[in-house]
């Protein structure tokens, strides 16, 4: 598994629980059929991983945007939180690439 796959695979459950979470407590049924439809996969393929990194992000959004709209402040700082946190796992993965052929200059 490449480490990239292995974040992806430690932000993947965050992501739902937060969905499930905010389905649990809104009764918002868009929210939970997104949070119920991202499940993760047992695959470490990265392809397999990638797909569910991306349903789990839209599972993530979907109740982002519920809780923005409803300006409930306890989600949306939990909300942040783990943004904050996929940022800084971001900037982690992207400080050890380089494109080959480029100049920093």
């Amino acid at each position: 598994m490449t480490a990239v796959s292995a974040v992806m695979r430690e932000e993947i459950p965050t992501y739902l629980a937060f969905a499930a979470d905010v389905a649990a407590a809104t009764g918002d049924a868009d929210v939970a059929a997104a949070a119920e439809g991202a499940a993760m996969g047992d695959s470490l393929v990265l392809s397999d991983v990638i797909a569910d990194y991306q349903r789990a992000s839209r599972a993530f959004s979907t109740a982002m945007d519920l809780v923005m709209d409803t300006v409930n402040r306890d989600f949306i700082e939990r909300g942040e939180d783990l943004l904050r946190t996929r940022m800084d796992n971001e900037r982690a993965i992207l400080s050890g690439v380089s494109a080959v052929g480029r100049s920093a200059s």
